[in-house]
């Protein structure tokens, strides 16, 4: 009788880790929220410092020419719906900025002998 107790002792301990190793394992298939909105801020923070042009779109009051075909393809690539920047108070916005995932962060511009704040919104799908 004791051997059969054991036994089903077992097999409960058995099933219960395999419940909860399941468990566990089904969240870590779905991507992580704002999984692209973390991309495009990491890749855009890196061509801020990186790229002139792109430098210099963002620290720019107004989206035209090739920088507003600069940031549109940014927003395509990275299935953004929107952008917004924030120059010491002068926002501009490209697309659409009501969604439900937001990434806002901000880059320092030490260019031209200063230091001033350049922050952005992204909005995701």
């Amino acid at each position: 009788m004791a051997m059969f107790e054991a036994f089903i002792a077992l097999l409960i301990a058995g099933a219960s880790f395999s419940v909860a190793s399941i468990l566990a394992y089904i969240p870590m298939q779905a991507p992580p929220y704002g999984f692209g909105l973390i991309n495009a801020r990491y890749d855009i923070t890196d061509l801020f410092y990186g790229n002139a042009t792109l430098h210099r779109c963002i620290s720019a009051s107004q989206y035209t020419g090739s920088c507003g075909t600069m940031i549109k393809n940014i927003i395509s690539i990275y299935g953004l719906t929107g952008m917004a920047v924030d120059n010491d108070g002068n926002v501009s916005i490209y697309g659409n900025e009501t969604c439900v995932e937001h990434e806002n962060f901000c880059l320092v511009d030490n260019k031209n002998m200063g230091y001033r704040l350049s922050c952005l919104s992204l909005c995701g799908a």
